[in-house]
């Protein structure tokens, strides 16, 4: 028990400074794994632990999905700027630390899930599409689990939850749509739960959530709409918790939070008029209930915080900062930061190492930057800007706002005003570098910015000033290279480019200057593509392209040349027009042109077969211009005219 209670303490140790020391060494590693001495601190001695990617000393080996397992460390790796990935395992050591399975070809394995010492996982291989697999950590026993949609299409597994030994998740098999299916680890135990709408649509469930024993989640069906459900792994056992907005409206329970051994979550019960309340279930529909009748409602935003359930939420009149236990008592206001009807309306809740930071006003002066430990006296303005693209990262906050002397710049605070600084003047002097597109990748954060010489450019920071520098200047001097739509997939960073000689085109980063290169040339030569609508949904990059010869048509990709390909040419005798794409549950959301429908939303599974109208709304050739896409708890929000 000793014995393995140190693998544990190493493998943790080791997931803890992967996820905070790998800047110590990126400069001459690039993204390694790195380790520590496992003694009570151990960040004081970081230590590469093995260069995987040793083809180019300013390459890395991209490892993401990190994953204790028994002690064991599992990630996944990707090599040669993301041609081949491979899952790997590490006890820590340079000769421990080796590959068990090249997985995947077609994408990085994901959904890594430890179930009883076991690793569970969506992965592909050569000749088959994305399907669940498991692991021992040896090559002999990585292995398909069960083929669930024969040939390679593949099911796409998501949202893998382990519930007493049992994984839960989605999948669709080609004939009942993406629905509920759980796996014992055999193909004989690797069956759907249930059909929850009947024949080959979907009930987009989500939010898979463990709650003693129990698997609590959201489903949308035409009886009920988005309501919470409940799951012993059974069909009979798999039933409506409680339609808490009786009909066919639903409730559209989002949010699900367990917080001291309940489970919390934000709905809309009959009469709320589409206010969401606070409401808690423990699994029963008896047991499912609003918190808090009568405020705080219009909730817009929840972070739960070391077992605390903070809400930005109204109560007569004023939006404040509220926090829940999930019970009526404990539901209470953590301070009227702005006395009077306004309100302070915090936004941007952020969870950064156990503290809450947010957006509030105090006064009619603007919003500053707050951060609250859910007691009146310790919520306290911590520093007196307006603070926008908040992020934790690395267990830093890191924010823009405008400083006395600066323009709008990045900066970075520990929650206290001396431990708040700027992170980097980009653009010296009173000028503004006009951040934007912040994106954490890994232990990175990726953005655009303009320093005054290089135009609008490719950045990238570890959380340091002489760690946060330009990243490549696709073209060099002062033009700008369009630099745009930066988007994280498999531990990698995508974005669009143009480097003066392949036009506007998809490029991807693995955070080294050599691993920053374009994708496809995917409209030959000088022309630009000019993708747009970059989305991440289920590890492939669904987007909008423009090849010379179909128009704007719908392409996806893996990150790869060859993987990167049309999906669709929705209307073959003219230009489609595009205006959105939205990730649901592992299928893509488009709002498309066509002349016989007009303006509406389409859906697609990343195949030609697989890409069709979702719904005509407004029928006929007239649109309904589906606009404001929003998903929460697993649906989505529009706006549209039918």
């Amino acid at each position: 028990m000793k014995g393995r209670t140190s693998d544990m303490h190493q493998a943790l140790s080791l997931l803890f400074l992967l996820t905070l020391l790998l800047a110590s060494f990126r400069a001459i590693h690039c993204r390694e794994i790195l380790s520590g001495a496992t003694d009570l601190d151990p960040i004081e001695n970081p230590y590469l632990v093995k260069d995987i990617n040793t083809y180019r000393s300013q390459q890395s080996s991209n490892i993401g999905n990190l994953c204790d397992v028994g002690g064991t460390l599992f990630f996944s790796v990707t090599y040669s700027c993301g041609s081949d990935v491979g899952l790997w395992k590490s006890d820590g050591t340079a000769g421990g630390t080796v590959p068990v399975y090249p997985v995947s070809i077609a994408g990085a394995p994901a959904y890594f899930t430890n179930v009883n010492d076991v690793l569970f996982f969506s992965g592909s291989a050569l000749g088959a599409g994305e399907e669940l697999w498991k692991s021992d950590g040896t090559p002999e026993g990585t292995v398909l689990v069960k083929d669930i949609r024969p040939g390679d299409s593949g099911s796409y597994p998501k949202y893998l939850v382990n519930i007493n030994g049992t994984v839960f998740f989605q999948a669709d098999d080609g004939v009942h749509g993406a629905e509920l299916w759980k796996s014992d680890g055999t193909e004989a135990g690797t069956v759907l739960v249930k059909d929850i709408v009947s024949g080959s649509y979907s009930s987009s469930i989500g939010n898979l959530t463990g709650l003693n024993g129990v698997l609590l989640f959201t489903a949308i069906t035409s009886d009920y709409g988005n309501e919470l459900w409940r799951s012993d792994g059974t069909e009979s056992g798999t039933y409506l918790v409680k339609d808490i907005y009786p009909g066919t409206t639903g409730s559209s329970s989002f949010y699900l939070t367990v917080s001291n051994g309940v489970l919390l979550f934000a709905a809309s019960g009959y009469g709320d008029t589409g206010s969401q309340r606070l409401w808690r279930s423990d699994g029963t529909s008896a047991g499912t209930y609003c918190v808090k009748t009568g405020f705080p409602h219009s909730i817009t935003n929840l972070a739960d915080v070391n077992g605390t359930l903070f809400i930005a939420g109204t109560s007569t009149g004023s939006h404040e900062l509220w926090k829940s236990d999930g019970t009526e008592a404990g539901t209470v206001m953590v301070k009227d930061i702005y006395p009077g009807p306004s309100g302070s309306y915090p936004s941007r809740l952020t969870n950064v190492n156990g503290v809450l930071f947010f957006s509030a006003a105090s006064d009619s002066s603007g919003n500053k930057l707050w951060r609250s430990d859910g007691t009146e006296t310790g919520t306290v303005e911590v520093w007196p800007a307006t603070p926008n693209n908040m992020l934790n990262f690395n267990g830093m906050l890191i924010f823009t706002c405008s400083g006395s002397s600066t323009g709008s710049e990045p900066w970075i605070s520990d929650g206290t005003a001396a431990g708040t600084s700027l992170l980097k003047d980009v653009y010296p002097g009173s000028n503004s570098s006009d951040l934007t597109w912040p994106t954490i990748c890994g232990t990175f954060m990726f953005f655009v910015a303009n320093d005054g010489i290089n135009g609008k450019e490719l950045w990238k920071s570890d959380g340091t000033t002489v760690g946060t520098a330009l990243l490549k200047d696709p073209t060099p001097g002062s033009n700008p290279s369009g630099l745009g739509n930066l988007v994280e997939m498999s531990s990698a960073l995508f974005f669009t480019a143009n480097d003066g000689n392949a036009g506007n085109e998809l490029w991807k980063s693995d955070g080294s200057e050599y691993g920053t290169q374009i994708v496809k040339d995917i409209n030959p030569g000088a022309g630009s593509s000019t993708p747009q609508y970059l989305t991440n949904v289920g590890s492939t990059l669904f987007f909008v392209a423009d090849d010379g010869a179909n128009g704007p048509a719908l392409w996806k990709s893996n990150g790869t040349d060859t993987g990167t390909v049309l999906v669709k040419d929705i209307y073959l005798s003219t230009y489609s027009e595009f205006a959105s794409i939205a990730n649901l549950n592992g299928i893509a959301i488009i709002v498309a042109t066509e002349p016989t429908y007009g303006k509406e939303l389409w859906r697609s599974d990343g195949t030609s077969d697989g890409t069709w109208l979702l719904k005509d709304i407004n029928p006929g050739s007239s649109s309904s211009n589906p606009d404001y896409f929003g998903v929460y708890g697993g649906v989505l929000y529009f706006s549209a005219k039918d």
